[in-house]
């Protein structure tokens, strides 16, 4: 979908968000966020700074490490 162009892994982010039954509002909630700017990260649209894309990963209980794209997949 938009994973070729994310330099993040879309899929875990996506799975972690369905082993929590979290929809995008209550994601954006938890990690004080906008709706959109979830939505966005999750379809691999978003330009995202470090930080924002953090705090999103920390509320799905994630490291960076494990959303990173391995090297020469980026």
């Amino acid at each position: 979908m938009g994973q070729a162009n994310a330099p993040y892994r879309i899929d875990v982010i996506n799975a972690a968000m369905g082993a929590q039954r979290l929809s995008n509002e209550r994601l954006a909630k938890k990690a004080g966020v906008g709706i959109m700017t979830v939505s966005k990260i999750r379809n691999g649209q978003a330009q995202v700074g470090y930080v924002t894309l953090k705090k999103v990963v920390d509320a799905l209980g994630l490291t960076m490490a494990e959303i990173a794209l391995p090297k020469g997949d980026s």
